[in-house]
């Protein structure tokens, strides 16, 4: 599942935290990677109140959220990786720009495919 993944050769990181309002997924992650309890969050504001943990940030949340949690990020000196969009609002997109370029992390914009037919199928099979 989600930690044969994080072993494949492919994949040259590791997952060192878990930030997660669900408590099921929480659970899931934390158990298949390993995760102490000090390295689980409920939330983005929690895991920002701690000293870096980690080179990075994946941000997976909701369009809406991006730029409440990217800067934050960044402002921590996480490189990060954002879905795409980058911010549902032309303020937030320069916000994260502008974060960008004073903080100097590097910042990647992905394009996110679970929703593709392709995806759905695998998920059937």
């Amino acid at each position: 599942m989600f930690a044969d993944l994080l072993r494949s050769p492919e994949i040259s990181g590791r997952v060192v935290v878990v930030v997660e309002p669900d408590p099921i997924k929480r659970e899931i992650v934390a158990r298949e990677c390993g995760l102490s309890d000090n390295a689980v969050f409920d939330s983005a504001e929690s895991f920002f109140a701690q000293p870096k943990m980690a080179d990075a940030v994946i941000n997976t949340t909701m369009d809406r959220a991006h730029a409440e949690t990217a800067i934050p990020a960044m402002e921590k000196g996480y490189h990060l990786l954002l879905e795409k969009p980058m911010a549902v609002t032309l303020e937030d997109c320069i916000a994260i720009e502008e974060t960008q370029r004073r903080t100097g992390v590097v910042v990647g914009i992905c394009h996110s495919l679970r929703y593709h037919a392709l995806y759905a199928t695998i998920k059937q099979i």
